[in-house]
C-alpha cells in the first residue's frame, strides 16, 4: 500500500506539472518569449509548432521589434545598416578592386550574396525598405565607362532582395567610380528619402546635399548650408579653425541636418523648410569639443531617450580621429555623458592596423523576422567560423 501511495502522489505532480504547461495559452507564450534574446527566440522555434506560429506571427515580430534596444556597432569593415530590417550590409574584399557584398542578419547568423548586374565597377549606396511593398532593396551605383580604373559618368541600379531582380533607373548619369571608392557607408534617411554628403560621389562632386526619394525613385540636389557651399566655408566668418573638414549628416526636432566638425569645434544647422533649401537656420555652435573628442572623425544620431533629462535633449555619437574612443554627447547642454574605448592606444599596444582604419559606426537593431531572400540557397553565403568571429569582434553597445 505504501508504494502504491507514493506512486500515484509523484503520477499526481507530473499530471499537474504537464497540465500548468498545457493550459498556457498562447498570449501568456507571448509575454514570457517577448522577454528572451533574439538567439534565444530563435531557438524556441525550434520546440514545437505552436511556439513557431506565436514568434513568427507579424503582431510578435513587430511587438518584438519595439522591445529592442538600439545598438551601436563600431568596425574595421566597410558596412551599412537597414535599421527598421535588423539586417547589415558587409563589403568583404577580394583581390585587387573586387569586393564581395552580402547581406547578413547577425542574429541568426545568415548571409546572402548580392549578385553584382556588371562587370563594371559598382558599390552599393544604400540598404533600405520600400515601405509600399515591405522589399528590401539595394540602391547601386555603376560606371557606365571606364579608363584606367576610373569612370567619368555612372548610373544607378535597384535591387529587389526579395525578387531577386536588378533594374536600372531612369534618369541623367551622376559622377562616376574611382576604383579606390569603397562602398557608400554614410547615408540618412529622412521623410522616406535617403541622403548623401561627401560619402556620395555626386554630392562629392556638386558639393550638394543629394537625396533620393525611395517611393518615386527620383534623385534631387539639396542646397547645403551658406557656410558649406564654398570649401570649409572660412570666408563667411562662420567657421574656423584649421584642419580637415568632416561634415556629417542629422536628424534633429524632425528636421533634417547638418554637422560640421573643423578644428575642435562643431557647428549644426537645421533645414526648417524641407521643402525649400533656403531655410537652413545655424542651431548649435560647440566652441571646444572635449577630449578625447577634439579632433573628431564622424557624428550620427544616437535617437536614444535613456540618456535624455528632457525631450528637448540633444543627443549624439563622436569618435575620435584615432579610432580609440566614441561617446555620447549632449549637443544641447554641451557636455560628454558617457565614452567608451573601443580599442586600446595604437601606440602603446603596437596596433599599427588601427592607424591606418577608419572603424565605422551605425545604428542598428536587430530582428527576429524571417526573410524569404535567405531561403535561396544558391547565393546563401556561410562565413568561416574564423571569419565570423573576427566580425563580431565588433563593439556592440546598448545606447
Amino acid at each position: 500500500m505504501p508504494t502504491t501511495m507514493d506512486h500515484g502522489a509523484g503520477a499526481g505532480k507530473a499530471e499537474a506539472t504537464t497540465t500548468s504547461l498545457q493550459h498556457l495559452n498562447d498570449d501568456m507564450v507571448a509575454e514570457i518569449l517577448l522577454r528572451l534574446p533574439s538567439a534565444s527566440v530563435f531557438r524556441c522555434r525550434a520546440v514545437c509548432r505552436a511556439w513557431r506560429g506565436i514568434t513568427s506571427s507579424p503582431g510578435f515580430v513587430a511587438a518584438y521589434a519595439r522591445r529592442r534596444p538600439l545598438e551601436l556597432i563600431v568596425s574595421g569593415y566597410s558596412f551599412a545598416s537597414c535599421v527598421d530590417g535588423g539586417l547589415l550590409l558587409l563589403e568583404r574584399f577580394m583581390h585587387g578592386d573586387v569586393s564581395l557584398y552580402l547581406v547578413c542578419n547577425p542574429v541568426s547568423r545568415q548571409c546572402v550574396i548580392v549578385p553584382l548586374h556588371s562587370k563594371r565597377m559598382t558599390r552599393p549606396c544604400a540598404l533600405y525598405v520600400h515601405r509600399p511593398s515591405g522589399e528590401h532593396r539595394l540602391l547601386l551605383l555603376t560606371n557606365d565607362d571606364e579608363c584606367y580604373g576610373w569612370g567619368k559618368w555612372a548610373s544607378h541600379y535597384v535591387r529587389s532582395l526579395e525578387a531577386a531582380e536588378t533594374r536600372r533607373l531612369q534618369g541623367p548619369a551622376v559622377t562616376g567610380i574611382y576604383m579606390c571608392d569603397r562602398m557608400v557607408i554614410h547615408s540618412l534617411e529622412h521623410r522616406g528619402r535617403l541622403h548623401w554628403l561627401d560619402d556620395h560621389p555626386e554630392a562629392k562632386a556638386t558639393g550638394t546635399v543629394l537625396v533620393f526619394d525611395t517611393v518615386s525613385e527620383t534623385f534631387r540636389r539639396m542646397a547645403r548650408p551658406p557656410p558649406l557651399r564654398n570649401g570649409n566655408g572660412n570666408d563667411h566668418g562662420e567657421i574656423e579653425g584649421g584642419g580637415e573638414l568632416s561634415l556629417c549628416l542629422l536628424e534633429m526636432d524632425g528636421m533634417l541636418a547638418v554637422a560640421a566638425i573643423l578644428g575642435g569645434s562643431m557647428d549644426v544647422w537645421v533645414l526648417q523648410d524641407y521643402d525649400n533649401d533656403e531655410t537652413w537656420a545655424h542651431r548649435h555652435r560647440v566652441d571646444c569639443l572635449p577630449p578625447p573628442f577634439v579632433q573628431t572623425r564622424w557624428v550620427i544620431n544616437a535617437n536614444t531617450g535613456q540618456h535624455k533629462n528632457n525631450n528637448n535633449d540633444v543627443i549624439i555619437v563622436l569618435q575620435d580621429s584615432s579610432g580609440s574612443w566614441v561617446g555620447l554627447y549632449d549637443l544641447s547642454n554641451k557636455r560628454l555623458l558617457k565614452q567608451i574605448q573601443v580599442i586600446s592606444d595604437p601606440r602603446e599596444d603596437g596596433q599599427i592596423f588601427f592607424c591606418h582604419t577608419h572603424l565605422n559606426a551605425l545604428l542598428f537593431r536587430d530582428t527576429i523576422q524571417r526573410h524569404s531572400f535567405f531561403d535561396l540557397r544558391k547565393s546563401i553565403f556561410q562565413f568561416p567560423d574564423s571569419d565570423y568571429s573576427n566580425f563580431l569582434k565588433s563593439l556592440i553597445c546598448n545606447l
